[in-house]
């Protein structure tokens, strides 16, 4: 088992600096500044990754990948939101990050 901390990248008031103290060696984050619906670029994937790495620790798990409200209610671009989640989750696989 390894121990992970919940960190909200740049929305978050706690730096990793500060999480190193608390014994975790994973985190738990995601791209909270990419809007429902949006492609998380994977320039922006592997930043999150880099950053968290050189912090000492590794990204374990991505919580969330949202699903849009479009993609809840069958809305007439769903199909657009649908396209948008499936490509993030394989930039997420090819960045190493296996757990969403």
């Amino acid at each position: 088992m390894r121990e992970t901390w919940r960190w909200f990248g740049e929305f978050d008031p706690i730096p990793l600096t500060d999480v190193a103290q608390t014994g975790a060696v994973g985190i738990v984050s995601a791209l909270h500044a990419i809007p429902y619906g949006q492609v998380w670029p994977r320039v922006a994937i592997a930043a999150r990754r880099d950053e968290i790495a050189a912090a000492g620790f590794r990204w374990d798990v991505v919580e969330s990948l949202p699903v849009s409200e479009a993609i809840r209610t069958g809305a007439p671009d769903a199909d657009k939101h649908i396209e948008a989640w499936l490509t993030s989750a394989r930039a997420l696989a090819a960045a190493g990050i296996q757990t969403i």
